[in-house]
C-alpha cells in the first residue's frame, strides 16, 4: 500500500466542514491545538475522523437528512482545504478542474455546476475552466450544495520534480554533462572496441565500451546482454508519456517504426526539451548499427505520446489523456518519467482501468530526495523506480520509502538521445526518470518471452509483471544516509523467470492460496499470530490434479522464527517485527514456487469510525460509532472493480487494529489490493449483473444491470479470518 506518513490534523478539517454542512455556528471553537501531534510509520493512516449534528453520520442515507448532495459539497470543501499546502500554478493549475467524464455534454453540465466552461475534453478527460481561482470556485461550489460530481484541482507534474519557474537553476540531476556531436563523440567511436561484458556477443554500438567517454554503465548493472539472449522487445509496443521525441534525421538512434503522438494540448510531438528522447533511448535505441549506445529493449516499438510542454510540465489532464491514447494505441507497457506532490481520485481510477486491461504502468519515485509520495508513480497499479548510483548507492536525490518498488540505474550519467537542434546532441542525464525506462523496457521484455502476457488483458499481467520483478531484483539495500531502497533490477532473472510463469508452457506447478488464487510466485499480507494454509496445484491452479505430486513437496521458510510452515500451513509470530518479508518456498522436484509475505498488524475489526455531536445549548459531547458495513452508491450499467475494496468504497473499507474508544482515534490499513480477498456475491444477484471471474474463478468486476441491492462478501486472507460486506445500492 502507497500512503505517505501523516498528522492527523484531518479530524479538524472534517469537524469544521460537517459544522458548516450543518449550519453550526461554533465551528470555530473547534482548535487545531486541541487535535494530538499523532504520527504513523509504514502504510498505516490515521483516521480522518467525520461529525454530524445528533447522530447522523457521513454515510446516513437521504431520509436520515444527509442527502448525495451534501457528501459531494463535504468532498469538494476537502479538495480546497488540501490546496493550502500546494503552490498555485507550481503545483496546481490555477483556476482549471479535472474530472473524468463519459461524454462532452455530460462534462459541459458538471462545468456550468461550477459556474465554469468546459475548456477541453478528450479521451474521456475534462479540463474546467472555473473562470476564478481554484480554490474560491471549490468553495463556493460546495457551498451552493447542487453540484452532483467532484472536480478535482489539475495538479502539475513534472520531469522529475524540475520546476519551470526554475529554469536556470535545475536539479543537479538534469542537464549537467553533454558530449557535443564533435571530437569527442568521434574518440567515443574509436574506442567502441573495448567491451565488458562478455556474456553473449558484445555489440558494436561504441558506448558500450567502458573506455567510451558516454559510457552506458547501466547495461552491466542490470545484465542487458544476459536478458538479450532470451529477448530484445519484439512485438511489444511501450509508450512513453514525456516531451516527445525526434525521429526525423538520419543521425537519430530510434527505429522507422517508431510513433510519434501528442496530447490535445500541444502542437505537435516534438521534443525540444531532450527528456523524452533522453528515456526513449534507454529503451528502445536500435542495437548493433555502429551508432551511440542502444535501448535495454532494443527491437519493442516506442509510442511517444508527448504530454509534456518543452519546459517538461504537464497537467493531470495532460497526463491522463495520454495515458488513455496509449491504451487506446493498444501500448503493452506505459513509461512516465514524471512526477509531484497532490493525489487524485481521478487519476487512481485511470491507472487502475488501464492496469485491468494487461497494460503494466511505470513511474519515477521523483528526485526530491524525500520519503515524501511523487505521484503518479504512488498511485495503485503503478511501480515506482528509484535511483542507483554506479558504487551500488542510492543516489542522493533519489526519493526513497515503503511506497517505493525498486531501483533501477539513474545515476551519473546515463547517455541516450537528445533532441535535433539542440546546441549538445547527445546529453548525460541522472534521476529516477532515466531509471524508469529501464524497468519498463524490462517488462516489455517480459511480455515477448511470454504470449500469455500480451493475450490475458486483466489486471493479472501487470501483477505478474510486478511479482516478477520484485522477486528477481538482487535483493541489495542502496543507501544514502538513512535513504533506502531494496532491491536493483536485473533484467536476465526477470525475462528467465517471465519465460516461465504460470499459464505457459514451462511451467508445471504453482502455489495456491485459500482463496484459489495461483502463480509461480504470489505476494500478500500475514498478520501476527495470524496462519493460513497453502497449496501446490498445476500449471492451472488445480490442487486436485497436483494432489500426488504435492505430497512429496519439501516446504520452507527463509525467516522461520517470523514464519513456520509445515505442509503448507504457515504460522506468524505474534511478536513478528510489523513490515518484516519473509519468503515462503515449495520445492516439487526441480520446480520452485513461492509466496512472499509481509507481516502486519491483526486487525481487530473493519469498516470507518463516524463521529457525532450531541448538543445541550453551548456544550458539545462527541460520541464515536464503529461501522463494518459500507455502502456504496452504484448505479444501473456501472462497472466495479471489486478487487480494492478501499477504492470501491471512496476510502470506506478499513482495516483497524488500534482503536481508542474513548476519543474516536484509531489506526488502520486501507484494505486495497495489497492483501488478497476470497470474493462472494449471492447466486441470486448474480443473475442482475455481468460478471467477470478472475484467475481463481471468484469475482473481481461486475456491471449491474438492473435496480437493488447488492451485497459484496470479503474473507481477507492475511490470516486473521476477518470477514466484511460492502453493499452497493443501485
Amino acid at each position: 500500500m502507497k500512503k505517505r506518513i501523516k498528522k492527523l490534523t484531518a479530524l479538524f478539517l472534517a469537524l469544521s466542514m460537517t459544522l458548516w454542512m450543518s449550519g453550526g455556528a461554533y465551528a470555530s471553537e473547534v482548535s487545531m491545538d486541541d487535535i494530538p501531534d499523532m504520527t504513523v510509520s509504514e502504510d498505516v493512516i490515521p483516521e480522518e475522523a467525520e461529525a454530524e449534528e445528533t447522530g447522523v453520520t457521513a454515510d446516513s442515507t437521504e431520509e436520515n437528512g444527509v442527502t448525495a448532495a451534501m457528501k459531494v459539497s463535504a468532498k469538494i470543501k476537502e479538495k480546497a482545504a488540501e490546496l493550502r499546502s500546494f503552490s498555485a500554478d507550481v503545483d496546481y493549475v490555477n483556476g482549471e478542474g479535472v474530472v473524468l467524464a463519459e461524454t462532452k455534454e455530460e462534462a459541459e453540465k458538471i462545468a456550468a455546476e461550477y459556474g465554469g466552461t468546459l475548456k477541453r475534453y478528450a479521451e474521456g478527460i475534462a479540463t474546467i475552466d472555473f473562470g476564478r481561482n481554484t480554490v474560491d470556485a471549490l468553495n463556493e461550489t460546495a457551498d451552493k450544495m447542487t453540484a452532483t460530481i467532484v472536480v478535482e484541482p489539475n495538479f502539475i507534474r513534472h520531469i522529475d520534480g524540475v520546476r519551470p519557474d526554475n529554469e536556470e537553476k535545475q536539479d543537479q540531476s538534469y542537464n549537467v554533462l553533454s558530449i557535443e556531436n564533435s571530437q569527442d563523440l568521434k574518440d567515443a567511436n574509436d574506442n567502441g572496441t573495448e567491451m565488458s561484458i562478455t556474456a553473449t556477443a558484445a555489440p558494436n554500438d561504441p558506448w558500450y565500451a567502458e573506455s567510451s567517454t558516454c559510457y552506458q554503465w547501466f547495461h552491466n548493472k542490470i545484465k542487458t546482454l544476459e536478458a538479450h539472449e532470451l529477448a530484445t522487445g519484439k512485438g511489444v509496443r511501450v509508450a512513453v508519456i514525456d516531451s516527445g521525441i525526434y525521429v526525423n534525421s538520419g543521425t537519430r538512434d530510434f527505429k522507422d517504426d517508431t510513433e510519434v503522438h501528442y496530447v490535445s494540448s500541444m502542437s505537435d510531438g516534438v521534443d525540444r526539451n531532450g527528456h523524452g528522447s533522453n528515456c526513449a533511448g534507454i529503451i528502445g535505441a536500435v542495437k548493433n548499427n555502429n551508432l551511440h549506445g542502444f535501448g535495454v529493449a532494443s527491437d519493442s516499438t516506442i509510442d511517444s505520446i508527448k504530454g509534456l510542454d518543452d519546459k517538461g510540465s504537464g497537467s493531470d489532464a495532460d497526463i491522463m489523456e495520454a495515458m488513455k491514447m496509449a491504451a487506446k494505441n493498444k501500448a503493452n507497457v506505459i513509461s512516465m518519467s514524471l512526477g509531484g506532490p497532490g493525489s487524485s481520485d481521478s487519476f487512481q481510477e485511470v491507472c487502475t482501468d488501464i492496469a485491468e486491461e494487461g497494460i503494466t504502468i511505470i513511474a519515477a519515485a521523483g528526485n526530491e530526495s524525500t520519503d515524501e509520495i511523487s505521484y503518479p508513480a504512488g498511485y495503485e497499479n503503478v511501480i515506482a523506480v528509484a535511483s542507483a548510483e554506479k558504487d551500488d548507492t542510492l543516489s542522493d536525490f533519489s526519493n526513497y520509502g515503503d511506497w517505493v518498488d525498486i531501483v533501477a540505474c539513474g545515476g551519473r550519467y546515463i547517455y541516450s538521445e537528445a533532441p535535433n537542434g539542440a546546441s549538445k546532441d547527445y546529453t548525460g542525464y541522472a534521476g529516477t526518470s532515466q531509471a524508469t525506462p529501464q524497468v519498463a523496457a524490462a517488462a516489455a521484455l517480459m511480455y515477448e518471452v511470454n504470449p500469455e502476457f500480451k493475450k490475458d488483458a486483466s489486471i493479472d499481467t501487470p501483477n505478474a509483471i510486478r511479482e516478477i520483478l520484485l522477486s528477481t531484483t538482487d535483493e541489495k539495500e542502496y543507501k544514502y544516509k538513512d535513504h533506502v531502497v531494496t532491491g536493483l533490477l536485473q533484467v536476465d532473472a526477470a525475462v528467465e523467470m517471465a519465460k516461465d510463469y504460470s499459464g505457459s508452457a514451462g511451467s508445471s506447478y504453482t502455489i495456491v492460496d485459500p482463496a484459489g488464487w495461483y502463480g509461480r510466485r504470489l505476494s500478500g499480507r500475514i498478520c501476527q499470530g495470524g496462519s493460513l494454509k497453502l497449496a501446490v496445484g498445476d500449471a492451472s491452479g488445480n490442487v486436485k490434479a497436483a494432489k500426488s505430486v504435492a505430497k512429496t513437496a519439501v516446504w520452507a521458510s527463509d525467516n522461520p522464527s517470523v514464519l513456520a510452515v509445515k505442509k503448507g500451513k504457515v504460522k506468524c509470530s505474534k511478536t513478528a517485527a510489523i513490515g518484516t518479508k519473509v519468503k515462503v518456498t515449495a520445492t516439487i522436484g526441480t520446480s520452485v514456487v513461492t509466496y512472499n509475505f509481509t507481516v502486519s498488524y491483526k486487525p481487530k475489526m473493519f469498516g470507518v469510525c463516524h463521529t457525532s455531536i450531541k448538543k445541550n445549548g453551548h456544550k458539545y459531547k462527541y460520541v464515536y460509532k464503529f461501522k463494518s458495513n459500507m455502502i456504496g452508491n452504484g448505479k444501473v450499467g456501472g462497472s466495479y472493480i471489486l478487487t480494492n475494496p478501499y477504492y470501491l468504497t471512496g476510502g470506506e473499507a478499513r482495516l483497524m487494529w488500534d482503536i481508542n474508544k474513548k476519543t474516536g482515534f484509531y489506526w488502520y490499513y486501507a484494505a486495497n489490493s495489497n492483501y488478497r480477498y476470497d470474493i462472494t456475491i449471492p447466486k441470486g444477484q448474480q443473475k442482475k449483473m455481468t460478471v467477470e471471474n478472475g484467475k481463481n474463478g471468484k469475482p473481481v468486476h461486475i456491471k449491474i444491470n438492473s435496480p437493488g441491492k447488492y451485497t459484496i462478501k470479503y474473507k481477507v486472507l492475511d490470516g486473521s479470518n476477518k470477514t466484511f460486506k460492502v453493499i452497493i445500492k443501485a
